[in-house]
């Protein structure tokens, strides 16, 4: 309610703080603003545990969220306290961004997010009736072809997920779609009127797809919450201290979000790791809002903060950097910050790397805890990895982690470290298609499909929920067995059966292994009266290979007689 919360004037200077990089940022933050230095007069009173009550902190992300929360306890050395509101920029709903009281009456045109499997879904069905549209409307009326579109399901799921994506961005910068037919030359435009009969699904069927059904687009509702947001704010200007951390404002929403911040009676805002030595020339090769887009440098770390500041009109000068860094955390920020310096401005890379070898830069330090390693192959730069992080294990004051945007490199991490016994915390979850359960039915369809193919039989015998009515020891042991006997050397054909009939065999009171004529293994489990499992994987091959198999075979019933 707007008669209950106190109101000021909007700054006209906004307060504007950074972190360096070598800082822990929201350790920093949790200290500065607990000791007054982030809002003047704000500050922790013992004596009062409602001190920071009144505090909303805009973070990044929900991770960043419950660190904050964590380091907050930390800090207060475990006394009774209410915390600070800490809400998350970057996944945000409407109930936990809001920083006002309850009783605002919501936005009646805006309605739920839709969920995101039924998005997926959705879309993967529109996708689906354009190609049938599309293809019959192409073919061609002398040979009867259309052109390659997708044709199952699965191909649907992955066009539709590609164009989920672009439609995300395309929301989040605030784009018009309807600059897409300026695009193309008019050379090229009966091929361009395919990929804009494609984008139709995006600019008119989606669009009515919600409104049907009274939903909103995910990121079409994010940007209109912090907006919707940041005007609130701006109409009431509360005196209540408001701190935008962390954001380096790369959504245009909250870009607009995090500049009425910073110029609320009370706001904040603290920016990521701001390159305050960098020289002006650098600094201006990186480029401005507005300016022609190939002169900027789009890819520089710098680039998202300097457009924050030209956005909240501050120069970098009056910037101020809290923490105290380290000499070798200050000489590896100076490394990084040459090493990424803008191309038209590398001419000073000679006197720098004379300072290298004269060692009035301290190049040991920069470099102190780093290390290089050169991998053969993807699984021994996952063993590397995980060895590292098993490393850290041992000191209990050491925190470790695994920063990569490769997410098979993230997976084979956490199976290397598995073996182990050590669960690690991966903040992209896991996908459903990769989990235990879905992978082993997979596998199951894919040896069934694909007529029994010795790789996917392999793989499948090698999954450790594939047990096939056996106890986990045995049924490894039996699926080695396979492999040894049917799976190496030169693949057979195609199976023309599939898993055979259970063996009548009499006497099966003990584990046994047979190869059949024609290719079939029997392996059973320990017990009176128990069929052995019987895969048939094609025609048993013949000399010189058949000698292997007798040998195989033998080798294997000697080790389990």
């Amino acid at each position: 309610m707007e008669g209950q919360q106190a109101s000021g004037a909007m700054r006209s200077r906004p307060r504007v703080f950074t972190i360096p990089p070598s800082v822990p940022f929201l350790r920093e933050l949790a200290i500065r603003l607990r000791d007054g230095d982030l809002v003047p007069g704000f500050q922790w009173n013992a004596a009062d545990p409602l001190a920071f009550a009144d505090a909303t902190i805009l973070v990044p992300t929900r991770r960043a969220a419950r660190s904050l929360r964590e380091i907050f306890l930390e800090e207060l050395g475990g006394r009774a306290a209410i915390l600070p509101k800490i809400r998350p920029l970057g996944d945000v709903d409407e109930d936990g961004l809001t920083l006002e009281a309850a009783g605002d009456d919501p936005d009646p045109s805006l309605g739920p997010a839709i969920a995101p499997l039924e998005r997926r879904l959705a879309m993967t069905r529109l996708v689906l009736g354009w190609k049938r549209t599309l293809a019959e409307s192409l073919k061609n009326p002398v040979t009867g072809l259309a052109p390659t579109l997708p044709s199952t399901p699965a191909e649907a799921a992955h066009l539709a997920t590609a164009l989920l994506t672009l439609m995300d961005q395309v929301e989040t910068e605030g784009a018009d779609w309807s600059a897409l037919k300026t695009l193309v030359p008019e050379d090229y435009a009966d091929f361009w009127q395919i990929t804009l009969a494609f984008l139709s699904i995006v600019t008119e069927h989606w669009p009515a797809y919600l409104a049907e059904r009274g939903l909103e687009d995910p990121a079409r509702r994010r940007n209109a919450v912090m907006r919707r947001e940041a005007e609130r704010l701006r109409r009431l200007a509360p005196t209540a201290p408001v701190i935008a951390a962390g954001s380096t404002g790369s959504i245009p929403a909250a870009a607009e979000l995090i500049e009425v911040v910073s110029r609320l009676p009370n706001g904040v805002v603290v920016l990521p790791g701001l390159d305050l030595d960098l020289d002006d020339a650098a600094w201006d090769a990186i480029g401005s809002a507005g300016e022609n887009v190939h002169d900027n440098i789009f890819g520089h770390p710098q680039y998202g903060l300097k457009l924050m500041l030209e956005r909240l009109r501050v120069p970098r000068e009056a910037v101020e950097a809290l923490g105290t860094e380290t000499p070798a955390g200050k000489a590896r920020g100076k490394l990084l910050s040459e090493a990424l310096r803008p191309a038209p401005t590398t001419d000073t890379w000679p006197a720098f790397a004379a300072a290298i070898a004269d060692g009035s830069f301290p190049m040991d330090a920069a470099l102190d805890g780093f290390s290089l390693i050169e991998a053969a192959s993807d699984g021994e730069e996952a063993l590397a990895v995980a060895l590292a992080l098993r490393e850290a294990i041992e000191d209990p004051n050491a925190s470790a982690a695994l920063i990569s945007p490769d997410r098979a490199l993230a997976r084979r991490v956490s199976a290397e470290l598995a073996r182990w016994g050590i669960a690690v915390d991966d903040s992209a979850g896991t996908p459903l298609g990769l989990t235990p359960p879905v992978r082993l039915a997979r596998l199951v369809a894919e040896v069934a499909l694909g007529g029994f193919e010795p790789l996917s039989v392999a793989a499948l015998l090698s999954h450790p929920q594939a047990l096939f009515g056996l106890a986990p020891k045995e049924a490894r042991r039996a699926a080695r067995a396979l492999e040894l006997a049917v799976l190496r050397g030169p693949g057979p054909p195609p199976a023309r059966r599939g898993c055979a009939r259970p063996s009548r065999r009499p006497g099966n009171a003990r584990r046994s292994a047979a190869i059949a004529p024609r290719g079939r293994v029997a392996v059973s489990a320990p017990g009176a009266g128990s069929a052995p499992a019987i895969f048939w994987i094609g025609s048993a091959p013949r000399s010189p290979r058949s000698n292997a198999w007798r040998s195989t075979r033998s080798t294997w019933l000697s080790s389990t007689s």
